[in-house]
């Protein structure tokens, strides 16, 4: 939480002093081939590479939104855009060195394979923007801010159970750049909540009957399922991570009561 905790209480524009992209250059990347690296490993990297792989699309689907209006907002969207490319590169650079094939045109494929629920959510959002922006840029700062939360503490896992030196150093240094867009958004869905009771009840409502966690929609359910089941093993990490994730929406004004993460999990 003191990452988080520094996170949230820096200057407001900080982060244009953190839009360097990704350092990995540097990694021991010939001694991979050396190393054991196992199937469910490559599962959770792809899982990981698909969703920084279709950033591009998310934030030009985003471009059509009213969320685009404040200044702010496009400049995080750049620089957030730029990092989690690179964080793509890296993730797809480990697997190409430990002897898997990964597709070029992997992102390309699978925006094409979305839903068409998730293309007619998307264009619903575009219309309700133009309606309601205020509403619409909560929910969108809120369910970032979750979504980066998710990713932030997979990235750590990763580092923390991986045998692989290299790829704990990898994700150690993802995760440093996701706790920080993390930060960002959770500090702008305050400030919105903040203003508007009415947007507080929106908010907890439509995150309540659409949310699901990162990559789910991109990627099925049962792929999601077997991701968490890989990172957190056992009862007690999945306790934590359900109660990290609950407690840090806990904390926005007008979600003390929404306990997504555990509902998920529950009917899931």
């Amino acid at each position: 939480m003191e990452v988080l905790e520094q996170q949230q209480t820096e200057n407001e524009n900080s982060y244009l002093k953190k839009s360097d992209r990704l350092k990995f250059e540097d990694l021991d990347w010939e001694k991979i081939r050396d190393e054991k690296i196992s199937d469910d490993d490559i599962f959770v990297l792809t899982y990981f590479a698909d969703i920084e792989g279709q950033t591009f699309f998310y934030a030009r689907d985003l471009m059509n939104t009213s969320s685009v209006d404040s200044s702010e907002v496009r400049a995080f969207l750049t620089v957030w855009n730029y990092q989690e490319y690179f964080h793509s590169v890296a993730l797809r650079r480990f697997m190409r060195e430990s002897g898997r094939e990964v597709s070029e045109e992997r992102d390309q494929a699978l925006r094409e394979r979305t839903s068409l629920r998730d293309r007619l959510t998307d264009g619903a959002s575009i219309v309700f923007s133009k309606l309601w922006p205020r509403k619409y840029l909560a929910l969108y700062l809120t369910w970032g801010a979750i979504n980066e939360a998710i990713a932030m503490r997979g990235y750590l896992q990763i580092a923390n159970q991986t045998s692989s030196p290299v790829l704990s150093e990898l994700c150690r240094r993802i995760a440093k750049q996701e706790a920080f867009h993390f930060g960002w958004y959770y500090t702008k869905a305050k400030d919105q909540l903040t203003k508007s009771k009415a947007t507080q009840k929106f908010v907890a409502y439509a995150l309540s009957k659409i949310w699901t966690p990162v990559g789910v929609g991109l990627r099925s359910r049962s792929d999601f399922e077997r991701l968490y089941g890989l990172l957190f093993q056992d009862s007690q990490r999945k306790r934590e991570i359900i109660t990290f994730i609950d407690s840090t929406i806990h904390q926005l004004p007008g979600l003390a009561n929404l306990n997504l993460f555990s509902t998920y999990a529950r009917l899931n």
